[in-house]
């Protein structure tokens, strides 16, 4: 088995991730809307957004699309932007350490019992868990 040290992540390293996360979300989310062509006064010419209206023709209220047209024309409210910064953080940390969300590495009680087992200083405090030098 590997270095203990060797397969976490720093947690700075995570931190860090969760606040750049979560700074850069909201601007990406209003860039892709913005791409997408919900502009500040409207629907852009030609844009995807023209084509998907004209498609579904009048805009029910409270639809998806409608909501995009709102975060076009003012930007995400408080209430999203603080969702969206949440997904963001957390989208950030599962990219630096997918272990976090997505298993690997876990250890139960049937694991720490076979390695104490088959190690004699198991705890020496050296980080290895096989007592390698």
């Amino acid at each position: 088995m590997e270095n203990i040290q060797e397969m976490v992540v720093p947690g700075a390293l995570v931190a860090g991730a969760v606040v750049a996360g979560a700074v850069a979300a909201p601007f990406v989310v209003t860039g892709a809307v913005a791409v997408a062509g919900f502009g500040s006064t409207g629907i852009v010419a030609g844009s995807i957004a023209a084509g998907v209206q004209s498609s579904i023709g009048v805009v029910a209220a409270g639809s998806a699309f409608a909501t995009l047209q709102s975060i076009g024309a003012a930007g995400l409210s408080a209430g999203a932007t603080a969702v969206v910064s949440a997904v963001g953080g957390i989208g950030a940390a599962g990219l630096v350490q997918p272990n976090l969300f997505f298993g690997g590495n876990k250890c139960d009680a049937g694991n720490h019992a076979a390695v104490a087992k088959d190690n004699e200083q198991v705890g020496a405090g050296d980080g290895n868990v096989n007592n390698e030098q």
